[in-house]
């Protein structure tokens, strides 16, 4: 995979989120203008694309990302109580605010959790990273 820019963490703000098509069940994909997030993910180290989110999906999924015409595998998180559905690609890098990007989710990893440490976060993003590296070499 050729390495693009890194997002930056972001802030969310009330735009909407458009669902584009759903082909199967467990598949949906949503487009919208990258947004500001709280910067959570590039304190930890997995900085993240984020759109606002209308869907009702929670959880962490293997994800596909376009955006400036490429696509590239990610680690997704859907968020329906933050409005937010956030996006680790890994290698990517650079300033994506106020571009359009879609974002495919294609298979549920797991469900959302609290942990009770950066380190315990930290670990199972690693661990969802890898499961995305590993589901993109097979199959994206």
């Amino acid at each position: 995979m050729r390495q693009a820019a890194r997002p930056r963490g972001f802030e969310s703000h009330p735009l909407r989120t458009d669902l584009v098509e759903c082909s199967e069940a467990s598949m949906k994909i949503f487009k919208g203008t990258v947004i500001k997030g709280n910067r959570r993910g590039s304190e930890l180290g997995y900085p993240t694309l984020n759109l606002a989110y209308s869907g009702e999906e929670s959880g962490v999924f293997i994800a596909k990302v376009t955006v400036r015409g490429e696509t590239f595998p990610a680690a997704a998180f859907a968020d329906p109580s933050r409005s937010l559905l956030e996006a680790h690609i890994p290698g990517f890098s650079g300033d994506t605010y106020g571009e359009e990007a879609v974002i495919e989710l294609v298979e549920k990893l797991r469900e959302s959790k609290k942990f009770d440490s950066d380190d315990e976060l930290k670990a199972a993003i690693a661990d969802d990273v890898a499961k995305v590296r590993r589901h993109s070499v097979k199959n994206l």
